[in-house]
């Protein structure tokens, strides 16, 4: 993109006022009918060398020729992994439950087999005879909860860290 030289000039002007990116784009725009956008302005001002005074060492520098100190932030919150199912009703099963031996036969179900509140938990390999459905009790299908309460706490369990 090419840049007039006018509106590199005032680019300039506001920059060495202190404006922001977003703000130099939102006034070139207004003046000139034109789109430029935020990451635009900052292009053009780094291939150019434009000091912008707006981190966190500006703010510094700033405070310290006005003899005051920055005021500290609190600390944003840890944001918390949340399953997309409602938690469990009784506690979740071991993980052994993962064993395919640990799913009672009567309770296991095919693909056409599977109603609404049934769990959808895969065990073996699709297209082999012993590919079957969890089926437990305790899934609702209908509102996007496709698990029962121990394989949803299995599969939505939160990252490690």
């Amino acid at each position: 993109m090419t840049w007039p030289l006018e509106h590199i000039a005032i680019a300039a002007d506001l920059c060495d006022a202190g404006w922001r990116t977003h703000q130099i784009a939102a006034e070139l725009n207004r003046r000139f009918g034109t789109a430029y956008t935020k990451n635009a302005v900052l292009g053009l001002g780094t291939r150019r060398g434009w000091a912008w005074e707006h981190g966190i060492e500006a703010r510094r520098q700033r405070a310290a020729a006005e003899g005051r100190a920055i005021r500290r932030s609190a600390p944003r919150p840890v944001r918390r992994f949340r399953a997309p199912c409602d938690p469990p009703l009784a506690p979740p099963r071991p993980r052994s439950m993962l064993d395919p031996a640990e799913i009672p036969v009567p309770q296991r179900r095919q693909l056409l087999e599977l109603r609404n509140t049934h769990c959808r938990f895969p065990y073996g390999d699709v297209g082999t005879p012993g590919f079957f459905f969890c089926g437990a009790a305790g899934a609702d299908f209908a509102a996007g909860i496709a698990y029962c309460p121990a394989h949803c706490a299995t599969a939505f369990a939160p990252p490690r860290r």
